[in-house]
């Protein structure tokens, strides 16, 4: 074994801690333990254990250069882009939490999945309320013009979240993506994707009932 000289860098030991916390799902107060100052202390004397807050600062850093990466992925993906969403209420505190993942094929022909969002939706969950978050979804990640299906859980206001999204958003959606171009060059076509949108989604519903379709 050949030892170097080592220089300690709070800054990276600070970043690997963040990292460690959000892998392992540790809680943000465990900084605060006194077990884990004193493991700390023993492993490298010249660490110094941040608060709560700038960890969790540290955390949102790595969060903003994560969805950074991960938007400028799907931005550069050529095809289309699948997304499935899960919701679920936690047995202990009673709060409802989505989360949405995204699925495409990259330019090796590789099925890829990213986790896009997991936010906490505040009650009621109403369709109206449901439909806004995945929305929003879609336009923070610039996701769509390039959607090509939603699929939902068996949640039972899904189904109406889906006629709450095809009334009030869809149309929306898709004069802002490749559609514009298609309603400029022929109306009458658009009209009929437009008709054909619910018929598609019931056909989907009545072959699949444990399953809710977008597309």
């Amino acid at each position: 074994m050949v030892l170097g000289t080592y220089h300690f860098n709070q800054d990276h030991a600070r970043k690997e801690l963040a990292h460690m916390i959000t892998l392992h799902e540790y809680p943000l107060s465990m900084v605060d333990h006194v077990g884990f100052k004193r493991y700390s202390y023993a492993l490298q004397p010249l660490f110094k254990v941040v608060s709560r807050n700038t960890i969790k600062n540290d955390i949102m850093k790595i969060f903003e250069y994560e969805k950074e990466k991960t938007m400028k992925l799907l931005d550069s993906n050529a095809s289309r882009i699948a997304l499935t969403t899960d919701m679920w209420t936690s047995s202990n505190q009673k709060r409802g939490f989505m989360a949405i993942t995204s699925h495409f094929i990259d330019v090796s022909w590789k099925l890829q999945s990213r986790l896009v969002r997991f936010i906490y939706v505040p009650c009621p969950h109403t369709a109206e309320v449901l439909a806004n978050a995945l929305v929003e979804c879609l336009l923070d990640w610039n996701l769509d013009r390039k959607l090509s299906t939603l699929i939902v859980d068996n949640y039972t206001i899904n189904d109406a979240m889906i006629e709450c999204i095809l009334d009030k958003y869809l149309e929306d959606l898709l004069t802002r993506g490749d559609h514009a171009a298609k309603l400029e060059e022929s109306p009458e076509d658009w009209c009929s994707d437009r008709e054909c949108l619910p018929r598609t989604v019931s056909y989907l519903q009545e072959s699949n009932p444990d399953t809710s379709f977008l597309i």
